[in-house]
């Protein structure tokens, strides 16, 4: 009589470790594949978030009697864009180029000794809300950017990033 059981509770057992084991992995996998979706979610959205920010640049005038770049920004995206001139992120930055493309500057729009200053139309709580032209002024007099020895009539171009957010790009003539 133990020989006919012993088949029976071997295959019971190896049931029971089966379900187990699946179960195990159901779970496993349930959680991980939760975690995946979650990421994907969060990524989905702060890239479509990016995609819908855009800014253009409208005109972009350089005042040689004040060494001020006046700047007029248009948001066409989705999503509002801050203009911040302060050194701890969220930051503006910017790249200014000579008629050559060569680098003569790199800086934030903070007040520092490292910076171009923006003293209009930006700011720590200013906005450039979605379809809004804002002018933005800055102060090249003091800052690393200064380019009054440079030619009058000499192209030069600049990009912006606005905190990863949105880039644009302009030019303008001294």
């Amino acid at each position: 009589m133990k020989k006919g059981i012993t088949p029976i509770i071997a295959i019971i057992l190896l049931l029971m470790i089966t379900i187990a084991v699946g179960g195990a992995m159901f779970y496993w996998l349930s959680r991980i594949q939760g975690q995946t979706q979650g990421a994907v979610e969060s990524f989905q959205s702060n890239l479509f978030s990016h995609i819908a920010s855009e800014v253009s640049i409208v005109e972009a005038n350089y005042n040689d009697t004040l060494e001020v770049v006046s700047i007029f920004l248009h948001n066409t995206g989705n999503t509002q864009i801050i203009l911040d001139n302060s050194t701890s992120f969220p930051t503006t930055d910017w790249i200014l180029f000579d008629s050559d493309r060569k680098s003569i500057c790199t800086t934030d729009w903070a007040s520092s000794a490292n910076s171009t200053y923006c003293y209009s139309g930006c700011g720590q709580a200013v906005e450039l809300a979605v379809g809004q032209i804002k002018e933005v002024k800055l102060n090249l007099s003091t800052s690393p950017c200064d380019i009054t020895t440079r030619a009058n009539g000499t192209v030069f171009s600049f990009i912006i990033d606005f905190s990863g957010d949105a880039t644009t790009s302009g030019s303008f003539v001294k």
